[in-house]
């Protein structure tokens, strides 16, 4: 008790030699404006009666706190802003013993936040992780603008390393183990010890977007655009948009090879009768068909062209239950500039083009869309710049450079239905 006794009477002295100071002396101190903006040093009048004062107050060299005429012993001004020394600094400042505390450097708080103090002033250009006590809980918490974002959960940059971290009400949580979105670049992590690691890959369970299951993990990020095969220890997996298939038994084609899949597990190649077998057909359902069967894409859409019979098939589903939606006649390349065969998936698309200087003659191809280098989709040949006066028309021939012509109106259907990254197969 004694030593509370002590403080309260040193404190009460102090306040009182303040008081009497600030009376009896105009000329012994001065006081920063509580309310902001340029904060203008005023002269305290003769006898001035500070029963009710709020703000800063200078006393002999060292600057204190006053709110409602008594002294505020620690902690942060409470809402109140101003300037200490001409500092120039219009903001919180940190109070410790009654005194502004201008060594001070660490967290602070008022009924405003937490705030990250550097030499007694909030720091509010600073953005990163500060190592420090709020509200009682010892961590790494994560500074924005200066303040200590204790309402956020989620994946915050690191400023020091340029890494991935994991917040729980603005603290680093060195607890947290999986999955977590990226907001701002709108991707999906892994995280260990509540850090994302770049080294981290494989195959993982968690929920992704709401989807729990296996996600295919490259450098630390869910590869949500990947579709295939993916390896793991145990062996490989078939993966369509980083989700192993899980749910999927049967036959799958990955880079012209057959394999049989087993909940989502890839075996053996499929034996070559086997293949030949499953492309069968009757006389009224296309050959393309059964062949579609064994592949898949990234969106429910499929695009097949069988070069040798100059058709085109556009499909809608899924590995194993793909139904054709249009079978169209085309043009394919010429000998010696023939059209590519394997599997690959469209990248962009764009409304026209004309022939480059090089080409043989002028010409505009109207609805591209490219699935791999110069190999698009597109109408048949327009004179150039016009789309009504057709150069070239005809369909089901091997005479183009190798991209595959279709009738304007189905050029144009694939143009404005079919989404990037769906999977184009040629052969």
């Amino acid at each position: 008790m004694t030593g509370r006794k002590s403080k309260r009477k040193i404190t009460s002295v102090l306040a009182a030699v303040l008081a009497g100071v600030l009376m009896l002396s105009a000329a012994s101190c001065s006081f920063s404006s509580e309310t902001g903006g340029s904060s203008d040093m005023t002269i305290l009048p003769l006898r001035a009666d500070i029963s009710a004062y709020d703000g800063f107050v200078q006393v002999r060299g060292t600057w204190f706190y006053y709110d409602d005429g008594s002294f505020v012993e620690s902690g942060m001004a409470e809402d109140r802003k101003g300037e200490v020394d001409g500092s120039g600094q219009d903001t919180w400042w940190t109070i410790r013993d009654s005194r502004v505390d201008d060594p001070y450097t660490g967290l602070g708080g008022n009924s405003s936040g937490w705030w990250y103090v550097d030499d007694g002033v909030v720091d509010t250009e600073y953005t990163g992780l500060i190592t420090g006590t709020v509200n009682g809980v010892e961590g790494d918490w994560y500074v924005e603008g200066g303040q200590v974002q204790t309402d956020f959960t989620g994946l915050r940059s690191d400023e020091t390393d340029g890494g991935l971290i994991y917040l729980s009400s603005g603290r680093v949580d060195p607890g947290y183990s999986g999955f977590a979105y990226d907001e701002e670049d709108e991707d999906w992590w892994y995280l260990e010890d509540g850090r994302a690691g770049n080294e981290t890959g494989g195959l993982i369970e968690g929920t992704v977007n709401g989807t729990d299951g296996t996600w295919y993990v490259t450098a630390g990020l869910v590869n949500l655009g990947f579709s295939g095969i993916a390896n793991d220890y145990d062996g490989p997996w078939f993966v369509i948009n980083g989700l192993v298939q899980t749910g999927y038994t049967g036959p799958m084609t990955d880079n012209g090879v057959t394999y049989y899949v087993t909940a989502g597990k890839v075996g053996d190649e499929t034996p070559a009768e086997e293949a030949a077998a499953a492309e069968g057909t009757d006389d009224e359902t296309p050959a393309m068909v059964k062949k579609a069967q064994t592949y898949y894409s990234s969106t429910d859409y499929m695009l097949m062209t069988d070069t040798s019979i100059h058709m085109t098939g556009v499909f809608q589903g899924g590995i194993g239950n793909w139904e054709l939606l249009y079978y169209w006649p085309c043009t394919v390349g010429a000998a010696a500039t023939p059209t590519i065969h394997g599997e690959f998936a469209v990248q962009n698309k764009g409304q026209h083009f004309n022939s480059d200087e090089n080409s043989d003659g002028e010409y505009t191809c109207w609805y591209w869309t490219r699935f791999i280098e110069d190999y698009m989709y597109h109408s048949v040949i327009y004179e150039l710049d016009s789309d009504t006066e057709v150069q070239d028309g005809r369909l089901g021939y091997s005479l183009s450079h190798g991209c595959v012509r279709l009738a304007t109106e189905n050029a144009k259907w694939i143009y404005d239905n079919i989404p990037i990254n769906t999977r184009v197969v040629v052969y």
